[in-house]
């Protein structure tokens, strides 16, 4: 009994204590007109104990991904059932169990994440000057907006944006991104418990409809 309640309390120490921190030390988008979208990153995924110790972490960048132990890894999580059931899933079924936008902004707030930094450059080039005068002050508002909401204790080394024009007459994007992003596991079970709850008395709900009409029908 010692020895359950003994292992529990560590679980617990581990869960209130714990955290993910994602680093992105690298995530560069480009895409030129008639040319392959090119994808380089370097992602560090941390699992941190007491805020220092570092119980577990994964790389993941360009030279990981092509690794053969790492294909075969991905090739058997595609294989699983579960992903296949999900291909097999339809475009109704999606958006009837999506998350409503209410949804993901509760979800957002509960995970309480902490961007200790975000550093985001972006050059864009549309082959008509007047559009793209036009669309360069919006996206730079729309991430001025999303910054305020995001970035709780803001730091002008640390987070900042940068929206390019070209002017080259051409369509052309490419995007850089620097991020440190922490979430503590207990948020993170929190909202997954809160998720599974909510979508467990959905479908409660709706089988005791079913049952209703059935029962009308048959009566």
């Amino acid at each position: 009994m010692l020895l359950v309640l003994f292992v529990l309390l560590i679980i617990t120490l581990i869960v209130y204590t714990s955290k993910i921190k994602i680093v992105i030390r690298k995530l560069e988008v480009e895409k030129k007109e008639k040319t392959k979208l090119l994808l380089n990153f370097d992602i560090k995924i941390c699992l941190i104990f007491i805020e220092k110790i570092c119980i577990f972490h994964l790389d993941l960048n360009n030279k990981t991904i092509q690794n053969k132990n790492i294909t075969k890894i991905l090739k058997k999580v595609m294989n699983t059932k579960l992903i296949r059931k999900a291909e097999e899933l339809d475009y109704k079924f999606l958006k009837e169990n999506m998350p409503k936008k209410k949804e993901v902004k509760e979800i957002i707030t509960n995970l309480n994440p902490i961007f200790e930094k975000l550093k985001l450059e972006m050059k864009l080039d549309i082959n008509n000057v007047i559009f793209l005068s036009f669309i360069c002050p919006i996206i730079s508002f729309a991430i001025s907006t999303l910054y305020a909401a995001i970035v709780k204790n803001f730091n002008k080394d640390k987070h900042f944006f940068e929206v390019t024009p070209l002017y080259k007459n051409m369509n052309y994007i490419k995007l850089n991104l620097d991020c440190i992003i922490t979430m503590k596991i207990v948020h993170i079970i929190h909202v997954m418990y809160n998720f599974l709850k909510k979508k467990g008395r959905r479908l409660e709900n709706e089988r005791t409809s079913n049952r209703r009409t059935y029962a009308n029908c048959n009566g």
